[in-house]
């Protein structure tokens, strides 16, 4: 498994360790649920070796008869586009793609920071409920975030939310989630209002010094498309694709 497979792995591992919300690794696959009405619920399907009409034949049993997501994430090398016809067949409907990327932290250098601007961590409820209500906004909507769940994975081990403020608002934030020598960057936003101001590029260049300063090698996240040529303006690299299903019969 790549390193951004494990760490995205990893990711919803930590959220399964939440109060309310449970993670399981089956036979074939690793499972997240969160409460009715929030995020996150689904399958987890990197690296199987089952062939593909027999896996997806047992996926789409298990949801109907197991309760298990209908909503589905792959790399692209199990599910892509080449596997359009047999996903089809079996009632899987592409939902979305990610854009794997990655930068290494050896030349990672800071930029200057304006006045006025302050990036730390987040801390305490306040903040974490400030940075969820972007997170919805920006990201989620539909089934949103429950601050609770970020507020306790920010006490977790490995993991840690920063944020840019611009006097004392909160204007940009992400979650990081540290394991062995890769960082992985989630729930990357800026307010809608701030955006293409400068925000996310200082909170980025900021969190990969604490990286290297931490003795990390490598930086992993996984981009909306509207997102990519951001992040490569910030030096990150496409490195692979990811695929979102969801089962349907209607």
């Amino acid at each position: 498994m790549k390193d951004a497979e494990h760490n995205l792995l990893e990711f919803y591992r930590k959220i399964g360790e939440q109060n309310d919300y449970s993670f399981r690794d089956d036979e074939y696959w690793s499972v997240v649920s969160a409460p009715a009405g929030y995020w996150p619920s689904l399958v987890i399907n990197l690296d199987s070796e089952e062939e593909t009409n027999q896996l997806l034949e047992k996926m789409a049993e298990g949801i109907r008869n197991e309760g298990i997501p209908s909503l589905f994430i792959s790399g692209a090398g199990q599910f892509g586009p080449a596997q359009g016809s047999v996903l089809k067949h079996h009632h899987f409907y592409p939902v979305d793609k990610w854009t794997v990327m990655e930068k290494g932290t050896s030349y990672c250098t800071e930029h200057n920071i304006p006045a006025g601007v302050v990036l730390r961590p987040l801390r305490g409820l306040a903040q974490i409920r400030d940075f969820t209500s972007i997170v919805n906004a920006e990201l989620f909507r539909t089934l949103p975030a429950d601050h609770r769940l970020l507020h306790g994975m920010a006490e977790s081990d490995g993991v840690a939310l920063y944020g840019c403020f611009s006097g004392n608002e909160l204007v940009s934030g992400m979650l990081v989630l540290t394991s062995g020598n890769t960082a992985g960057l989630y729930l990357v936003v800026t307010r809608k209002e701030r955006q293409r101001s400068g925000f996310g590029s200082l909170l980025l260049s900021h969190v990969a010094g604490k990286m290297k300063e931490a003795g990390v090698s490598k930086i992993v996240l996984h981009s909306s498309l509207q997102a990519v040529s951001f992040y490569q303006k910030n030096g990150f690299t496409v490195r692979g694709e990811m695929y979102i299903y969801r089962y349907s019969t209607i």
